[in-house]
């Protein structure tokens, strides 16, 4: 009997032992503690964040939220007789169609965002502000509406 409670209170010490070094960071009994997570002052991952993506050519939608947004933008404007069933088919596209309305997607995010950071600036200001945007998106309506006459 007095093995068993022996061995009871090792297992025990060494589950405190354990958890007194999780505690501290480490991640057995034997290991140093881990270290610190690096503290960054504010803004700093967010300038690199930036920076990364403004490196990279990735889409800034992805293509399947893409494809889904089309497709239901085209049920929506494009009704369709019902087939034998009795069930509307859905609009078909391209991949090439897909990828070029989606080109010109971002390419209009693109400018608009642009235009709305010209606001900004003509503010005195360095962050995006939401009447910026508006006030961006008001003059692309007009430049639009000025086209089409």
């Amino acid at each position: 009997m007095a093995r068993t409670k022996q061995a009871a209170l090792v297992k025990a010490l060494k589950k405190r032992q354990q958890n007194e070094a999780a505690a501290k960071g480490a991640t057995d009994v034997n290991d140093k503690p881990a270290r610190k997570k690096t503290k960054f002052k504010w803004g700093t991952v967010a300038l690199r964040e930036i920076k990364k993506h403004q490196r990279s050519v990735d889409n800034i939608v992805p293509r399947a939220a893409m494809r889904r947004l089309i497709s239901e933008l085209a049920q929506q404007e494009v009704p369709k007789a019902p087939n034998s069933n009795g069930e509307t088919p859905a609009t078909r596209f391209a991949p090439e169609a897909i990828e070029a309305i989606r080109a010109s997607a971002e390419s209009v995010m693109i400018e608009h965002i642009e235009r709305a950071y010209k606001y900004t600036l003509n503010r005195g200001k360095e962050t995006l502000a939401s009447r910026d945007m508006q006030a961006a998106a008001g003059d692309m309506l007009k430049e639009w509406a000025r086209l089409r006459s």
